[in-house]
């Protein structure tokens, strides 16, 4: 796909403004609460090959993925033209729908985005009340006032609850666009949101060290952690605390990957005692454990986690042996959306990691045996045919080798193999979250939110 055309001459631009198509297709707003119509499809040629990498898998693990994600939108604010406020919302919604639908398992990716969104918002509401104040100043009160209140409403930050679930008290700063369109705006507003962009890619290489500085708080001298496959997150915050205190940590293999392995192996280069199980004596070895110590691919709205498979059983043990079960995670994994089961966000591993299609042989003398018969094997005479026993004992055999093969095919096809790549855990499993910017129970999750996100942001 070719990038997007540059942005046409100021007359064109009304001529297109002007035009029926323009009139249906880019509206004050849509019939979907008021947005603007934004094009479903979105071209250009680095969220092209962003989105080509997140097709095909080459890209894995959401720290990577969102710090990806921000370095492109940084680059896209910075280089791309835009006359007003609504045509950057325009712009970053419309990579945020892109990546979504590249890659809709890897959260992060929209988290990121919704991010930016919000900064956009912030930075604009900031902006205004700094204009109107000029203006107050120049002797425009009415006129700045107006604007001011206008304005102050639709972007209102206030974090109470009634606000969290009334969207209406939200407006949407797409419908200030119009008293916003000014060159003057924009460009003043253009290098406040690459900086505060930048906060947040800062934000996000510093969150594995911050949420490591808090291990000293959680783990205690001669605990048991139980822990779950493989998380850089979770090895920098054993290995942090082990610098000070001695400990010992189970790991759970995490199958069919294995990942524990390598988070064992990681462990006891760092001199902590680790003892590798397989996923299935995670009950039965629950009631040694002092706490359960886990990283996740997502946080949901409702404090649920996506995390990988394997670990709604851990969450699940851990409830039932009243072991506190504490989860790792940096903030730009925490999302506006739910996950009301297991299939919401998910996604099938490769059958082959489960059952490899040759474990399901039939019997090798047989099959050895209609490989020489049906194949390559030299053929009978004519005469001997239906005449010597042996020639009859051979027609036996691949009568029954024909039997075993088609026996063979309908048991593969009778199986069906399921590998998620991923578990949901339930809010009331989850004792608490510890964040880069501290620990936070799972009811908390909604002030977070509406300190990162605008609810109309939620859906892209």
């Amino acid at each position: 796909m070719s990038a997007l055309p540059p942005p046409a001459s100021a007359p064109a631009r009304k001529a297109a403004a002007s035009s029926p198509a323009a009139a249906a297709g880019a509206g004050p707003a849509s019939a979907r609460g008021g947005r603007p119509v934004v094009p479903v499809a979105f071209q250009d040629e680095l969220v092209d090959a962003f989105v080509m990498k997140l097709k095909r898998r080459e890209m894995n693990g959401s720290n990577a993925v969102a710090l990806h994600t921000a370095e492109l939108l940084r680059t896209l604010v910075s280089k791309r033209k835009y006359n007003s406020v609504g045509e950057l919302l325009q712009l970053v919604r419309g990579v945020g729908k892109a990546l979504e639908a590249a890659h809709p398992i890897e959260l992060a990716c929209g988290n990121i985005v919704r991010r930016v969104l919000y900064i956009v918002r912030h930075e604009t509401a900031a902006l205004v009340k700094e204009l109107e104040a000029e203006q107050e100043a120049g002797g425009a009160a009415a006129a700045g006032g107006r604007l001011g209140e206008q304005q102050q409403t639709q972007v209102d930050l206030s974090l109470s609850l009634h606000k969290m679930i009334d969207r209406q008290s939200h407006a949407d700063v797409d419908s200030a666009a119009g008293v916003l369109d000014a060159h003057a705006v924009v460009s003043q507003l253009k290098p406040q949101v690459i900086e505060e962009i930048g906060v947040l890619l800062d934000e996000m290489r510093d969150a594995e060290t911050q949420i490591a500085e808090q291990a000293i708080e959680h783990i205690y001298a001669k605990e048991i952690i139980l822990t779950f496959g493989l998380s850089r997150t979770v090895q920098a915050f054993l290995e942090a605390a082990s610098k000070i205190r001695k400990f010992e940590v189970i790991v759970a293999e995490s199958a069919p990957s294995y990942s524990g392995h390598a988070q064992a192996h990681a462990l006891q280069q760092l001199g902590i005692e680790t003892t590798v199980i397989s996923d299935a004596a995670v009950f039965a070895l629950m009631p040694s454990v002092n706490k359960v110590i886990i990283g996740t691919h997502a946080v949901m709205a409702n404090g649920g986690l996506v995390a990988h498979s394997g670990a709604n059983n851990i969450a699940q043990a851990a409830r039932h042996h009243s072991v506190p079960f504490m989860v790792l995670t940096a903030l730009h994994k925490l999302g506006p959306l739910y996950a009301f089961d297991s299939d919401t966000f998910n996604e099938q591993g490769p059958p082959s990691q489960l059952l490899k299609f040759d474990e399901l042989s039939f019997d090798d003398a047989a099959a050895g045996a209609a490989a020489g018969l049906l194949g390559g094997g030299a053929a009978a005479p004519a005469s001997s045919i239906g005449t010597s026993s042996s020639s009859a004992s051979e027609l036996g055999l691949l009568a029954s080798s024909s039997s075993s093969l088609l026996e063979h095919e309908d048991a593969a096809a009778l199986i069906t193999v399921a590998n998620p790549a991923f578990d949901y855990v339930e809010p009331t499993l989850v004792s608490l979250f510890i964040t880069n910017i501290g620990g936070h129970n799972p009811a908390y999750i909604y002030r977070l939110l509406a300190e990162y996100y605008t609810p109309q942001d939620y859906t892209l």
